[in-house]
């Protein structure tokens, strides 16, 4: 049951609740489910990934930042009218224009709302931002969809609550009884979502170097050339406005790290005394994990440390090395293995892991063309490039161009962060999808991998 507490939505959901369970089923509801001290957000996310979800829309529903939530995660299941029953209450105007174009509305004031207190603070508190960006992108995320989850309720026949309310709830009772119990209730692409892709080799054969010193680690070489970057404009759903047009982009050869920098790793670097260890840092915990809670200010310094103990120049990768590695040369996949989102394939939210996991744990299902491991989940990762400084609108946009002053190392803007983590939804974990973080920002699902230019000695 997903709805909003209290009015008229829970009486009717009393109601439907008593019939429900009259007729066989159980009903997870949070008001009786969630309990003292439960995450809210996890709670949301696990209703509105469920079997059958009936959703008494109201306008308190369509106003609060939770249900528009879970509102999303039913939204983006391709099973979306097959699985959700819809009850629509008379103070819930998704059915007319101006309605429909109230609620896009709040959800953009909403939007400048918080962007203009994140502005206010930027100067004076930067530490305390990373929850108020991360609420920013919520609402953002909202104000996207919330257009299109009206459409389609709208264009559904949910009959009246006065109608449901004479049958008893029958007719929703039969409704669902007579649909199959989806099969993945857990959100893969629908077929025209997905690009076409021609069919190639699974892994190209390029030549893996490994280092010894002062760690092992494998480096993967990705030939000079030309590759796709960015989301087809007709990508419904997927594509975002920053990562348009997709264009083709020329790369001179480069070598990547097979996985992210892990903790054992990044511990030789901390045991030298070149970087400040993180709060209660155990050598011991994880050590094949992701590094993560390192800032990229901190990734910059691991780099320029390792290029000055080998000899050998040591960077993040661009934004466009890094989709180039995840993606191939060949065409405009969606995730690194192809364009169908498999959930065995990477440690995203949908795969329900919730915490990082062993680098190279999905390889080499979940492996680029090129091998190159861990591109979608597991961690999000630092690029060199950046953002700019206004949160809702990259200064660098596309097509990209190297020279603009995007990799400008210098630079105190917002850096660019790609592939999604064990937290994110699979629409974040595409190889084209453009994140962004403050270069000091520290989190538990942000890590890091390392290129060079020249094959490693």
């Amino acid at each position: 049951m997903s709805y909003a507490w209290g009015g008229e939505s829970e009486a009717i959901v009393d109601e439907i609740c008593a019939a429900f369970e009259q007729a066989g089923y159980a009903i997870i509801r949070d008001k009786s489910e969630l309990t003292y001290r439960d995450s809210i957000k996890d709670f949301m996310d696990r209703i509105g990934r469920g079997s059958y979800i009936i959703v008494i829309i109201s306008d308190k529903y369509m106003k609060s930042e939770y249900c528009m939530y879970e509102a999303y995660r039913m939204f983006q299941s391709p099973e979306f009218r097959e699985r959700v029953f819809p009850i629509v209450l008379p103070d819930a105007k998704i059915f007319g224009w101006d309605g429909q174009t109230a609620y896009v509305q709040h959800w953009m004031d909403e939007v400048n709302e918080m962007e203009a207190e994140i502005k206010l603070m930027a100067s004076d508190e930067p530490t305390m931002l990373g929850p108020l960006i991360d609420r920013l992108k919520d609402y953002e995320l909202t104000s996207r969809f919330v257009n299109d989850f009206m459409h389609h309720v709208a264009d559904m026949n949910v009959l009246t609550p006065e109608l449901h309310v004479a049958s008893g709830y029958r007719t929703l009772i039969e409704e669902v009884e007579g649909k199959p119990k989806p099969d993945s209730p857990s959100n893969t692409p629908t077929p025209e979502r997905v690009a076409a892709v021609t069919p190639r080799p699974e892994i190209i054969d390029t030549l893996v170097v490994k280092i010894t010193n002062p760690f092992e680690m494998e480096l993967i070489q990705i030939p000079e050339g030309e590759f796709l970057m960015g989301s087809k404009e007709t990508e419904e759903g997927w594509s975002k406005r920053e990562e348009l047009p997709q264009h083709h982009v020329y790369l001179p050869e480069f070598y990547i790290a097979k996985y992210p920098v892990t903790r054992s790793q990044y511990g030789v670097f901390l045991e030298q005394g070149e970087g400040k260890k993180p709060d209660n840092w155990d050598p011991d915990l994880n050590p094949d994990h992701p590094m993560v809670e390192v800032s990229w200010n901190d990734a910059i310094a691991f780099c320029e440390w390792l290029s000055d103990l080998t000899g050998q120049l040591y960077q993040l990768p661009s934004e466009a090395e890094w989709e180039n590695a995840a993606r191939g040369p060949w065409d405009d996949r969606i995730f690194p293995w192809g364009s169908e989102f498999d959930q065995d394939k990477m440690n995203s939210e949908d795969s329900g892991v919730g915490e990082t996991i062993p680098v190279g744990t999905f390889s080499p299902q979940g492996d680029s063309p090129y091998g190159v491991a861990d591109m979608s989940g597991n961690v999000w990762e630092w690029t060199r490039s950046l953002w700019g400084r206004e949160f809702d609108e990259p200064k660098f946009k596309y097509p990209y161009n190297p020279k603009d002053g995007r990799e400008d190392l210098s630079n105190t803007g917002f850096r660019v962060l790609r592939g999604g983590s064990f937290s994110s939804m699979h629409d974040l974990a595409r190889v084209s999808y453009r994140n962004w973080s403050f270069p000091y920002k520290k989190d538990d699902r942000i890590g890091f991998r390392v290129v060079t230019f020249s094959k490693p000695q």
